[in-house]
């Protein structure tokens, strides 16, 4: 599914938005809060428990950076993980450039997707993130007005 996801950062520990697919159907808004993702509304097809639940995980990865409260090494790299449940695990690891980050999603400590955060020109920040199985991805491109 492709389209157009619009996200606002209301504050620090919140962000909303919407996502319209291509041909111009709404598909899902949300909003984010430090500890969960409420959807205020969900198109029928995505309305499971399970798809809730993944892309919840999902959003919450992709655009809230939690407090970080342990600072570790991660195959020699530097790291700052959060461990966001029982079961779910956030690790973002520290480099030197400031618009340049990577990322992983731990489930019951196997990988489960990946972030990429870059910058392009200065003109607008890229964020991938991709499930380890392939089965789903994402692209945001994010545009300085």
């Amino acid at each position: 599914m492709t389209g157009i996801m619009i996200v606002k950062k209301l504050d620090d520990t919140h962000t909303a938005g919407s996502f319209v697919n291509e041909f111009g159907i709404k598909g899902f808004d949300f909003r984010i809060s430090p500890d969960r993702v409420e959807f205020s509304y969900l198109i029928n097809k995505l309305d499971k428990w399970y798809i809730r639940r993944s892309l919840g995980n999902d959003l919450h990865f992709l655009f809230l950076r939690p407090e970080m409260k342990y600072y570790c090494s991660v195959d020699g790299k530097p790291a700052m993980v959060n461990k966001i449940s029982h079961s779910l695990t956030f690790v973002f690891f520290i480099s030197g450039e400031p618009r340049s980050a990577k990322a992983e999603m731990l489930k019951r400590n196997h990988k489960y997707a990946l972030l990429e955060q870059s910058d392009r020109n200065d003109d607008m920040i890229i964020l991938r993130m991709q499930h380890v199985d392939g089965s789903i991805s994402y692209e945001l491109n994010e545009f300085n007005n």
